[in-house]
């Protein structure tokens, strides 16, 4: 039967119009197929994206597999944007896993496509003449309020109270009905008067850059940094390179005469030092964003001079041998305990100086409890905090990176193999059970904030919390190396089991330590299959 109307050859013209439009059109679709298997790989294989991702939630989790059950790798930053290298689905994610880093996955949910650069900071992150990276604050009453407006204090509907001496993060000042309040960072308010601002210690350790030679050869000033002759005093000052922040170089000459130092600063900065007598000795260095130095110095008459450089990680450099006592490692630097300590011309000699408090000094060799300097003088080596020699852990690699902290001495020294490379003070646990836990520990994490409690203890007689403490390293469950700005106490023992570092120091060893966390992350944790430091802890 065909349509009323239609000629038989219509008809037929029509069928084969049809047929052969069929015909294009399946070749079209196969073609289109074809091509665009070629171009597009399977779900399971890795395809590249060319838009960058954005993460939406702070310290987003990344895995080592793109599934919820793979191992934890790390965390990343707010706001980071990352180039994907490859899109797969996967288990326990709502979208695609998107692959940031090689062998780092984070689920879809957690970010955006956008068309913006890639943007991967280093966190945590520093302004420029800072050595913190927040404002923080501590309570000085307890029972606080913090309220979600101030003007819910008219009534005293607060959110939460505040402890004394709780530390919290303070992102601004406001002021409402004819009160200041501080803008905490979790968009809380208090009263500004029931807080003081912490400053964070200004300490900071010291580079050791081995040379050859012989100890007797210290005292030459090879390279940048050994300084012969006795300086009274430190100089504090400068970060070089990269830096920000401030740092603080000591060089002690026995002098009478005059001493000097000097920087060059990106910022601001002053120098100042004074000496009498007929020696000479300075310090230098550059910074970007803030530094100081200042010195002084005075004894009988002595001669030397030298200049200590200062590194990227803003501490003072001392170019010095290898040193040992027989098998062990000993380390070329120390400090002084306590302002005052006498500094003799020769062993049990006449005295020449005092020394100033944690002042550094450069060790040639000890000696019957005694330390001869690389100026020549000796000091008694209790009167020094001074690490005792050791041995590389038998559970660090050779060439492998480790820490040693001496709980005696109060000091901790970050090796490389058998050749140590910056060492510091530190305030380790309280004797009892708050001290470190002794042993030799590999880091298990590495956080860029940590916020840190006891408030799960209802035995101890004051609990504390602290806010984004900054550079964490947790070597034995919950007991780690990290920035203490709370106190400028560091030679004491004084912490409930961590290792207190100033923040200098705890932003060094952090970019020390292996695995490095890339730019862009909050956290990592270490593979079993990759360098990780580990950390001897001896009483």
């Amino acid at each position: 039967m065909r349509p009323r109307g239609w000629p038989a050859h219509a008809i037929r013209g029509a069928i084969r119009g049809w047929l052969a439009l069929g015909l294009a059109a399946t070749w079209a679709i196969g073609a289109y197929v074809s091509f665009g298997e070629a171009q597009r790989p399977h779900a399971e294989a890795r395809r590249p994206v060319t838009r960058t991702v954005e993460i939406l939630n702070a310290d987003a989790a990344v895995y080592v597999a793109p599934r919820a059950d793979a191992a934890r790798r790390g965390t990343l930053a707010l706001a980071a944007r990352f180039t994907p290298l490859a899109r797969v689905a996967g288990q326990g994610c709502d979208g695609e896993w998107i692959s940031v880093d090689d062998g780092a996955w984070v689920c879809g949910r957690h970010v955006r496509a956008v068309g913006a650069p890639p943007h991967r900071p280093v966190v945590p992150t520093l302004e420029p003449g800072k050595h913190l990276p927040y404002d923080y604050a501590f309570v000085r009453f307890d029972g606080t309020r913090a309220f979600i407006h101030p003007r819910d204090a008219d009534v005293d509907e607060y959110f939460t109270a505040l402890g004394d001496g709780f530390g919290i993060v303070v992102t601004g000042f406001e002021r409402y009905g004819g009160q200041r309040w501080a803008r905490t960072r979790r968009g809380l308010y208090v009263d500004a008067d029931a807080i003081g601002m912490a400053r964070g210690s200004e300490f900071v350790g010291v580079e050791i850059r081995s040379v050859s030679g012989s100890a007797s050869d210290a005292g030459a000033g090879a390279g940048a940094g050994s300084v012969s002759g006795s300086v009274s005093g430190s100089v504090s000052g400068s970060a070089s390179g990269s830096a920000s922040g401030s740092a603080s170089v000591s060089a002690s000459v026995s002098a009478s005469g005059s001493a000097s130092a000097s920087g060059s600063v990106s910022g601001s900065g002053s120098a100042s030092g004074s000496a009498s007598g007929s020696a000479s000795g300075s310090a230098s260095g550059s910074a970007s964003g803030s530094a100081s130095a200042s010195g002084s110095g005075s004894g009988p008459a002595g001669s030397g001079s030298g200049a200590r450089a200062v590194s990227t990680l803003g501490a003072a450099v001392v170019s010095a041998p290898l040193r040992r006592e027989g098998e062990l490692l000993a380390v070329p630097v120390g400090w002084v305990r306590r302002p005052g300590a006498t500094v003799h011309a020769r062993r049990g000699g006449p005295v020449v100086r005092r020394a100033g408090g944690r002042e550094l000094v450069e060790i040639a060799r000890t000696d019957r409890g005694w330390a001869e300097l690389v100026s020549g003088e000796w000091i008694r080596v209790a009167h020094l905090h001074l690490a005792r020699p050791t041995r590389r852990p038998g559970e660090v690699p050779a060439g492998g990176t480790w820490i040693d902290v001496d709980v005696r001495a109060q000091t901790l020294v970050f090796w490389r193999g058998e050749r140590p490379e910056y060492a510091t003070l530190t305030s380790t646990g309280r004797p009892g059970p708050s001290a470190t836990p002794p042993g030799v520990h590999r880091i298990w994490v590495k956080l860029a904030f940590s916020d840190m409690d006891d408030l799960e203890r209802v035995d101890a007689e004051r609990n504390y919390a602290i806010e984004q403490v900054p550079w964490v390293q947790y070597f034995e469950r919950g007991n780690g190396i990290h920035a203490a700005f709370w106190h400028d106490d560091f030679g004491r023992r004084r912490s409930h089991g961590c290792v207190n570092l100033s923040p200098a120091d705890a932003r060094a060893l952090y970019l020390l330590t292996d695995p490095p966390v890339p730019p862009g992350w909050t956290a990592i944790f270490p593979r079993d299959d990759e360098p990780t430091t580990y950390v001897q802890v001896r009483d």
